[in-house]
């Protein structure tokens, strides 16, 4: 296979015309559906597509969860799990057709979420060799100011047991937490602490049920800031969260009415 090259989602570097432009690309995609893997939910998948001289020839998709194994190729129909599919008694038939909205000097840059996940999974080795260097300067200090080698690495075991529940050791023995865990430190943010107020910055508070974990995740009374961009989604279960653990809303961008609507209707007014 001369002059072949592989594209993969989330890779670490952007996707390149030059890279493109070659006469057989495969394309491939380890999660499509980054999201639903994380929840553990059955609607994610391995990709992979073979892109010959800017057209699409063959491809195949498998769904683990549910055991399915999609396959088509330019010409000889789509089959499932080995048996061609059918709509309404018919075999399903596939054509190349050209794309006139195909730009090879587009470049690609992802974001979001999946992005984090990704980056934080490359840099593994330094999050770990950062780890160790902390601990055994942190150990070193407390050694110093307590003058006791006991009474310094105490603290240490407690933080150490913490971080391997973290890790999900415990998840062997039918316990534990998500290893994705180890990332909400990324998604839930303390900014700064001024004049006895600390400001925290939820960048995963994109949807109603996130947001209502995040102001849940508190004990103190809450100046919520809420809105932005209006997303067609319902916020009903926000109220009863904001109304136990909110004193004040302060609402912005171009969901401000929407959200002021919905808590005035539910008797919220502070």
């Amino acid at each position: 296979m001369p002059a072949r090259e592989i594209v993969e989602d989330d890779a670490s570097q952007p996707d390149s015309a030059e890279r493109l432009t070659k006469s057989r690309v495969f394309m491939i995609d380890p999660i499509d559906g980054t999201s639903a893997y994380m929840k553990d939910r059955a609607w994610w998948s391995v990709s992979i597509a073979v892109v010959e001289d800017g057209r699409p020839i063959a491809g195949v998709v498998y769904a683990p969860d549910p055991d399915e194994f999609y396959e088509a190729a330019a010409g000889e129909g789509a089959r499932l799990n080995g048996k061609p599919i059918t709509v309404h008694g018919y075999e399903v038939t596939t054509e190349v057709v050209d794309n006139p909205q195909y730009n090879p000097d587009v470049d690609v840059h992802i974001v979001g979420f999946a992005k984090v996940v990704g980056d934080v999974i490359d840099a593994t080795m330094q999050v770990v060799l950062f780890f160790l260097m902390t601990l055994v300067m942190t150990l070193i200090l407390l050694w110093l100011y307590v003058a006791s080698f006991k009474l310094a690495i105490l603290p240490l075991i407690c933080s150490l047991t913490a971080v391997i529940w973290e890790f999900g050791l415990l998840r062997l023995m039918g316990k534990g937490l998500d290893p994705f865990a180890i990332l909400v430190p990324f998604l839930i943010l303390a900014v700064s602490v001024s004049h006895g107020v600390q400001y925290v910055n939820d960048s995963r508070g994109t949807n109603n049920a996130s947001t209502v974990k995040a102001i849940e995740a508190f004990s103190e009374p809450l100046v919520l800031i809420a809105g932005g961009r209006d997303k067609g989604g319902a916020i009903n279960g926000m109220v009863e969260a904001i109304a136990n653990r909110v004193k004040h809303v302060v609402l912005v961008g171009e969901a401000a009415p929407y959200f002021e609507r919905v808590l005035r209707g539910a008797g919220y007014e502070a």
